[in-house]
């Protein structure tokens, strides 16, 4: 079999993926191109990738997440294609091109699935995420010794809400701040999409409209109505979401910091002055190294925090089986799939809120017994059962590729 890997943006896994596809005898074609400004529409890449897919002669297209201009071009091909995301929700927003036949969508997210299946979407699929354990073991080698208490590798989330709240009406803000109050309290499930309605939309898109003429007006600026900032409902909940994430991580980390060697691995562009405070106890470490660096860190950390993404609804996210595929102790949010896969207290450790998280640091800072046993199961549980072959092999079922 030949696959042909298209990269339009750099990933965290399909290094991984392809080194995977080679050990299981796949013939591999890859290719690195830009990213498209627009999602959709791209002639010249289009044209780029379909000369380059119709010359490699492969039996499939594959890419990491989902892009609607790679799928035009299979589509003009008559080309299966096959997206794996570790991303929730995709950042997609339409569903325009998900439905060609020639789509084969995988998503690690069942409640997303579910979301796409009730749309009509049935070649969106169900598939976990995985390890790559030979990497993990020629990376770590022997026995690390910790060199961390706690910490985190992730983002801090700067949301668009903030922003987009100044122009809301003193109701509207109102409305949003209650949301986010419930949804910090609730753990587990993703309850803003039941909050919000069409009638909260449309009331902050009109207050969005008027506000806009009225500046233009006192400008004597002219402006037509598609220049007027028009959000979705995707739009709103997934700000939301990272705004709810951004106080859940730095609540977290200042309260942790406050008593505990926190290190806090993120991008610092991305710190206000006002985080660099909330964040003066913890020590700051810059990005790391998806491939080289963050197994070392996971592995040298006593205790490694997964605060999820809030609107990852079910999903196992990519971060907490990194973590565990490294030998590191995993304290997560708690989410349904891993309290489906996983034992919890035995293989891994979940909180349901902020004090809930504190007291299980320094329950397992003081019991390293207890904390290196559940590390360990853990470990060797997404090394037997969340295997990169394994996944690669249930993709190609049911995209109908013979192995």
């Amino acid at each position: 079999m030949k696959i042909f890997v298209c990269n339009l943006f750099k990933t965290y896994t399909v290094a991984s993926t392809v080194r995977a596809m080679k050990r299981m005898g796949i013939s591999v074609v890859e290719k690195t191109y830009y990213t498209p400004e627009d999602l959709y529409q791209d002639e010249a890449l289009q044209a780029m990738v379909e000369k380059d897919v119709a010359a490699a002669g492969v039996d499939a297209v594959f890419t990491v997440n989902y892009w609607p201009v790679v799928a035009r071009a299979c589509k003009s091909l008559g080309m299966k294609y096959l997206a794996w995301s570790y991303d929730s929700p995709q950042n997609l927003p339409t569903t325009e091109t998900m439905e060609y036949e020639t789509n084969y969508i995988f998503l690690f997210d069942r409640e997303e699935v579910r979301r796409y299946r009730e749309k009509g979407l049935t070649n969106v699929y169900h598939l976990l995420l995985a390890v790559d354990s030979e990497h993990l073991q020629e990376i770590l080698g022997g026995q690390v010794e910790y060199q961390y208490d706690v910490s985190f590798v992730g983002s801090m989330y700067q949301s668009d809400l903030p922003a987009l709240m100044s122009q809301m009406s003193a109701y509207e803000r109102g409305y949003l701040q209650a949301v986010m109050a419930a949804q910090e309290k609730i753990y587990g499930y993703y309850m803003v999409d039941d909050l919000l309605t069409e009638s909260h939309l449309d009331a902050i898109n009109e207050e969005y409209r008027v506000r806009t003429l009225e500046a233009a007006k006192s400008t004597g600026m002219e402006i037509s109505e598609n220049q007027i900032l028009k959000v979705s409902m995707e739009q709103l909940s997934y700000a939301i979401a990272t705004q709810v994430t951004h106080i859940d991580r730095l609540s977290l980390l200042h309260m942790l910091s406050k008593n505990r060697k926190v290190a806090v691995w993120t991008d610092e562009k991305q710190l206000t002055n006002s985080d660099r405070e909330l964040l003066a106890n913890a020590k700051i470490m810059g990005w790391a190294d998806y491939d080289t660096e963050m197994p070392q860190i996971f592995a040298k950390s006593k205790i490694n925090l997964n605060p999820s993404l809030r609107i990852i609804r079910s999903g196992i996210p990519l971060r907490a089986l990194d973590i565990m595929g490294a030998g590191g102790f995993l304290l997560s949010s708690f989410q349904a799939e891993l309290m489906e896969h996983f034992q919890n207290g035995k293989e891994c450790v979940m909180y349901n809120g902020l004090e809930d998280a504190i007291s299980k640091v320094q329950y397992y800072i003081l019991h390293k017994d207890e904390r290196e046993a559940i590390a360990k199961a853990g470990c060797e549980k997404v090394r037997r059962e969340f295997r990169y072959e394994d996944r690669i092999g249930e993709m190609m079922r049911i995209a109908g590729l013979e192995m």
